[in-house]
C-alpha cells in the first residue's frame, strides 16, 4: 500500500509491477528523465507518468493504489485510435475543462518526442482555463485531436455543440448549498467543472453578487457570490480541499456573467486575500517545476545551454509571511518565471553589493522591459536578454522588499 508520498522512481517502479500482472506477455521500460514507460522497439507504446503520479501524491493514502490501478486500467483499455465516422462519437462527445498548462505541457512533450498528430484544440476560457473534446467512454476518456476533427469533416465549433448537449442530457439536479450563500456539486462524474459552461447551473442559487466560480478538481465546483466574505472564506477552504485530495486543475476563481468567464481576482485589502494568495503561490509553484522539466529536457535534446530558473518559494523573517522569487544573475542566458519578487545577483561587484533585491516584480518589468523577452511558453516566462546597466540597478535598489 502506499502509505506515504512515492519517489518518481518508485511510482514508476509500482506501476510497471501492475502491468506485469495486467499485460504479461509484455516489456516496459522506465525512461527516468521523460518519466514515462514505453516498449521496446522502433513503435513503443509510451505511458506518461506525470498526471498519474500528480494525482496519487495528491490522493489519500488509502486511495493511491486504486488511482494507480485505475489509470493503468484506464490506459490498457483505451482504443488505440477513435472511430472515422463522426456519427460513431457523436454521442460520446463531451466537454473537459482543465488548467491551461496541461495542454502547453502536453504539446512540449510531443514536440520533445518528435511526434505528429497531437495537437488538442482547445477555447480559453480564462487567463488559467480551457475547454477541449473529450470522447467519453464507460473507464477511459480520449481527448480530441485536430486529426480527429479533420477527419470527421467538423469544426471544432460544430463538436462543442454537440459535446455540450450530451453534457445537458447527463445533468440531472443541481448545485448543493453547504452554507449560505455557499454551493458546491456533487455529481463526482469526472465533468463536474465542466458544468461551468452551462447556463442552468447556475440558475436559482441564492448569491451575494456576482457568482464567483471555482473548479479545483474534474469532480468539484464550487459557487458564492462576489460580496459574501464569509462564503468567499469557505470556497477557499473547500478549494484547497479538493486540490488536494482529487484531480486537480486550478485554485483561481472566475466571475460568471453570462455568456463569459472571466478572472476574478481578490484585493491585496481584502480579508480572504492571504489564504487565497497562499494556494496561489503553491499551485504556480507546482506549475513552474513541471514546466522546468519539460524545458529543461528539451534544451539538453537541442544541445542548449539556455538556463530555465526555477519559482522559489520563501519566507519573510519577520511575519513569516511567504512569497515567491526567480533570481536574474549577470552572463547567464535565463528563461525566468513571473513571480512576486526579483533577486538580481551581479558577479561583477563586491561580496557585500553582489545581490539587490528582493524587488517586487512589477517594478522590475517596468524598469527592465528592454533587457526582456517574453517567450511563447505557458506558464509565462522572460528571456533575459542582458543584465540590468548601473542606471537601472540604481532605480531597482529603490524598491527592495525589506525584512
Amino acid at each position: 500500500m502506499l502509505f506515504t508520498r512515492p519517489t518518481r522512481k518508485k511510482f514508476a517502479t509500482l506501476c510497471m509491477g501492475e502491468l506485469t500482472k495486467l499485460l504479461p506477455d509484455r516489456e516496459f521500460l522506465f525512461d527516468e528523465q521523460a518519466f514515462r514507460l514505453r516498449t521496446p522497439g522502433d513503435c513503443p507504446q509510451i505511458i506518461n507518468l506525470s498526471n498519474a503520479y500528480t494525482e496519487v501524491c495528491q490522493s489519500r493514502w488509502y486511495r493511491r493504489a486504486r488511482v494507480m490501478r485505475g489509470f493503468l486500467l484506464a490506459v490498457i483499455s483505451t482504443p488505440a485510435s477513435m472511430p472515422a465516422d463522426f456519427l460513431d462519437v457523436r454521442d460520446h462527445l463531451l466537454p473537459g475543462v482543465r488548467e491551461h498548462a496541461f495542454f502547453a505541457f502536453t504539446r512540449l512533450n510531443a514536440e520533445t518526442d518528435q511526434k505528429a498528430g497531437l495537437e488538442i484544440p482547445v477555447e480559453r476560457l480564462s487567463s488559467r482555463l480551457s475547454m477541449c473534446l473529450l470522447y467519453d467512454l464507460p473507464n477511459s476518456m480520449q481527448y480530441v485531436t485536430s486529426d480527429n476533427l479533420k477527419e470527421w469533416q467538423i469544426d471544432f465549433a460544430e463538436a462543442k455543440s454537440c459535446a455540450l448537449k450530451n453534457l445537458e442530457s447527463r445533468t440531472s439536479g443541481s448545485l448543493q448549498s453547504v452554507a449560505q450563500g455557499l454551493y458546491v456539486s456533487d455529481w463526482c462524474d469526472n465533468y463536474d467543472a465542466s458544468r461551468i459552461l452551462l447556463t442552468n447551473t447556475f440558475r436559482g442559487l441564492d448569491l451575494l453578487g456576482d457568482p464567483i466560480v471555482w473548479v479545483p478538481s474534474r469532480n468539484r465546483l464550487i459557487v458564492c457570490g462576489a460580496d459574501d466574505i464569509e462564503a468567499l472564506a469557505g470556497a477557499i477552504g473547500l478549494v484547497q480541499e479538493a486540490i488536494e485530495t482529487d484531480r486537480a486543475i486550478s485554485c483561481r476563481p472566475l466571475r460568471w456573467a453570462w455568456p463569459e468567464l472571466s478572472d476574478f481576482e481578490l484585493d491585496e485589502r481584502h480579508v480572504c486575500y492571504p489564504l487565497w494568495r497562499k494556494t496561489r503561490i503553491q499551485e504556480d509553484a507546482d506549475l513552474y517545476e513541471e514546466q522546468k522539466a519539460l524545458l529543461d529536457r528539451e534544451f539538453v535534446d537541442q544541445k542548449n545551454d539556455l538556463h530555465v530558473g526555477s519559482y522559489l518559494v520563501l519566507e519573510q523573517q519577520d511575519s513569516k509571511e511567504r512569497f515567491s522569487l526567480c533570481t536574474v544573475a549577470r552572463d547567464v542566458d535565463s528563461l525566468i518565471p513571473v513571480t512576486e519578487y526579483v533577486l538580481l545577483v551581479d558577479s561583477e561587484r563586491s561580496e557585500n553589493e553582489r545581490h539587490l533585491g528582493p524587488v517586487p516584480w512589477h517594478q522590475f518589468l517596468l524598469i527592465c522591459k528592454e533587457n526582456l523577452k517574453l517567450e511563447d511558453v505557458y506558464p509565462p516566462r522572460y528571456r533575459v536578454t542582458s543584465f540590468p546597466d548601473n542606471d537601472h540597478l540604481d532605480k531597482l535598489r529603490t524598491f527592495v522588499k525589506q525584512g
